[in-house]
């Protein structure tokens, strides 16, 4: 049998009624419920990763977008996507949500991609045309796809998905200036 692995980004743009990404509470992720949901011996759920975008007009609450991981053997990629693919349908509160998915570990190509994500402003075209060049595989093509296809590269890489320069870090390093202005 072949074994190969099987990223899939999710994120439900569009959505700032509500937090998008939380079932119950900040700790529980519904794309990690629905991943562990559809896990098996034939794709077994590894992990997930939670990915800080940066804050644009179309997002979710909480700017975030989340990449599943899962390890798939022979003929289980197909059915594993089409299940998560159903279950964002079904749960999703956004009708902008997108999916992703890359049957790679290392989605590194798409770090470049990754970082102005969560720096600034990225369009729709500019995700299309990079997961082509990718060769990502698009399930749901609403707006969400942008943040779905940068959380890929941050899979198993956690140092990897802060915002890059986020308000908070700005702020604290601009206290730490003032402070040593005034001393």
């Amino acid at each position: 049998m072949d074994s190969f692995a099987s990223l899939a980004g999710a994120d439900v743009a569009g959505a700032s009624f509500l937090s998008g990404w939380w079932v119950s509470s900040a700790y529980a992720p519904w794309a990690h419920n629905i991943a562990d949901a559809v896990d098996s011996l034939p794709h077994k759920y590894i992990s997930h990763t939670l990915v800080q975008l940066y804050p644009v007009p179309e997002k979710t609450q909480n700017c975030v977008a989340t990449v599943l991981e899962f390890a798939c053997v022979g003929e289980a990629k197909k059915e594993l996507l089409a299940k998560i693919r159903k279950g964002l349908l079904k749960y999703s509160v956004s009708s902008e949500t997108g999916m992703v998915a890359l049957s790679d570990f290392d989605a590194s190509g798409l770090m470049g991609y990754s970082r102005l994500c969560r720096g600034g402003m990225v369009t729709k075209e500019l995700a299309l045309k990079t997961a082509e060049e990718n060769g990502v595989e698009i399930y749901i093509d609403g707006n969400g796809i942008i943040g779905a296809l940068a959380a890929l590269p941050c899979a198993g890489h956690p140092s990897a998905t802060q915002a890059r320069d986020p308000p908070w870090r700005r702020a604290g390093a601009l206290a730490t200036d003032l402070a040593k202005r005034d001393r």
